[in-house]
């Protein structure tokens, strides 16, 4: 299970576990955009920040390693 770094966006507070679960996501592949809509983002850039919030790197940097 992963945990987020820092609770800096107000949406890594309330969906700590939607973040992981975008990590999840991600890591099967799923494109970038429809993840943040499938755990509940409707913005991507919002997404990515929130995201970096709490993984210490943004959605295309998670996916790369």
């Amino acid at each position: 299970m992963l945990f987020c770094l820092s609770a800096l966006c107000a949406s890594a507070q309330v969906s700590g576990y939607s973040l992981e679960q975008a990590a999840t996501l991600l890591r099967q592949g799923i494109r970038i955009t429809e993840v943040a809509g499938r755990v509940g983002f409707t913005s991507s850039s919002y997404f990515a920040k929130c995201f970096k919030s709490c993984f210490g790197v943004l959605p295309k940097e998670f996916v790369s390693r």
